[in-house]
Protein backbone atom coordinates (compact mmCIF):
# COMPACT_ATOMS: atom_id res chain seq x y z
CA UNK A 1 0.00 0.00 0.00
CA UNK A 2 1.33 3.45 -0.82
CA UNK A 3 1.84 6.23 1.72
CA UNK A 4 -0.90 8.21 -0.04
CA UNK A 5 -3.36 5.32 0.39
CA UNK A 6 -2.54 5.00 4.08
CA UNK A 7 -2.91 8.75 4.59
CA UNK A 8 -6.27 8.69 2.77
CA UNK A 9 -7.49 5.96 5.15
CA UNK A 10 -6.35 8.04 8.12
CA UNK A 11 -8.07 11.18 6.83
CA UNK A 12 -11.36 9.39 6.16
CA UNK A 13 -11.48 7.39 9.38
CA UNK A 14 -10.45 10.32 11.56
CA UNK A 15 -13.17 12.47 10.03
CA UNK A 16 -15.75 9.80 10.92
CA UNK A 17 -14.41 9.23 14.42
CA UNK A 18 -14.21 12.94 15.25
CA UNK A 19 -17.80 13.40 14.04
CA UNK A 20 -18.81 10.76 16.62
CA UNK A 21 -16.77 12.19 19.51
CA UNK A 22 -14.26 15.04 19.38
CA UNK A 23 -12.68 14.17 22.74
CA UNK A 24 -12.12 10.41 22.35
CA UNK A 25 -10.90 8.45 19.32
CA UNK A 26 -10.61 4.67 19.24
CA UNK A 27 -9.11 2.40 16.59
CA UNK A 28 -9.81 -1.26 17.23
CA UNK A 29 -7.41 -4.11 16.71
CA UNK A 30 -9.74 -5.34 13.96
CA UNK A 31 -9.55 -2.05 12.01
CA UNK A 32 -5.78 -1.92 11.94
CA UNK A 33 -4.99 -5.61 11.63
CA UNK A 34 -7.87 -7.04 9.57
CA UNK A 35 -10.19 -4.51 7.93
CA UNK A 36 -7.55 -2.64 5.95
CA UNK A 37 -5.39 -5.68 5.26
CA UNK A 38 -2.21 -3.82 6.24
CA UNK A 39 1.15 -5.53 5.98
CA UNK A 40 3.53 -5.12 8.93
CA UNK A 41 5.22 -2.25 7.06
CA UNK A 42 1.83 -0.64 6.37
CA UNK A 43 0.97 -0.86 10.09
CA UNK A 44 4.25 0.83 11.03
CA UNK A 45 3.57 3.62 8.54
CA UNK A 46 -0.05 3.95 9.70
CA UNK A 47 1.07 4.31 13.33
CA UNK A 48 3.73 6.87 12.38
CA UNK A 49 1.38 8.97 10.23
CA UNK A 50 -1.56 8.84 12.63
CA UNK A 51 0.59 9.75 15.64
CA UNK A 52 1.86 12.84 13.82
CA UNK A 53 -1.66 13.76 12.67
CA UNK A 54 -3.18 13.33 16.14
CA UNK A 55 -0.40 15.28 17.85
CA UNK A 56 -0.87 18.13 15.36
CA UNK A 57 -4.60 18.05 16.15
CA UNK A 58 -3.89 18.37 19.91
CA UNK A 59 -4.52 14.73 20.88
CA UNK A 60 -2.46 12.40 23.03
CA UNK A 61 -2.21 8.91 21.51
CA UNK A 62 -2.01 5.72 23.54
CA UNK A 63 -1.34 2.21 22.24
CA UNK A 64 -2.05 -1.28 23.59
CA UNK A 65 -1.06 -1.71 27.21
CA UNK A 66 -0.67 2.01 27.98
CA UNK A 67 -2.69 3.69 30.72
CA UNK A 68 -4.74 6.82 30.12
CA UNK A 69 -7.24 8.97 31.99
CA UNK A 70 -10.57 9.90 30.46
CA UNK A 71 -13.41 11.60 32.35
CA UNK A 72 -11.44 11.30 35.60
CA UNK A 73 -11.15 7.51 35.35
CA UNK A 74 -8.01 5.51 34.60
CA UNK A 75 -8.12 2.92 31.82
CA UNK A 76 -5.64 0.71 30.00
CA UNK A 77 -5.68 0.31 26.22
CA UNK A 78 -6.89 -3.26 25.83
CA UNK A 79 -5.78 -6.05 23.53
CA UNK A 80 -8.84 -5.48 21.34
CA UNK A 81 -7.79 -1.85 20.84
CA UNK A 82 -4.84 -0.53 18.84
CA UNK A 83 -5.11 3.21 19.46
CA UNK A 84 -6.88 5.45 21.93
CA UNK A 85 -6.51 9.20 21.44
CA UNK A 86 -7.68 11.77 23.97
CA UNK A 87 -7.99 15.43 23.06
CA UNK A 88 -5.91 17.69 25.29
CA UNK A 89 -8.03 20.05 27.34
CA UNK A 90 -7.32 23.75 26.97
CA UNK A 91 -5.94 25.25 30.13
CA UNK A 92 -6.97 28.70 31.23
Amino acid sequence: MTDAQIIAIIEETLKQKIAQNTDFIRYSYFEINVKYNFTEEDKRKFMFFIRNKLENMNYIMYIEGEKYIFNDKEYTVGTNESIIAIRKKDRM
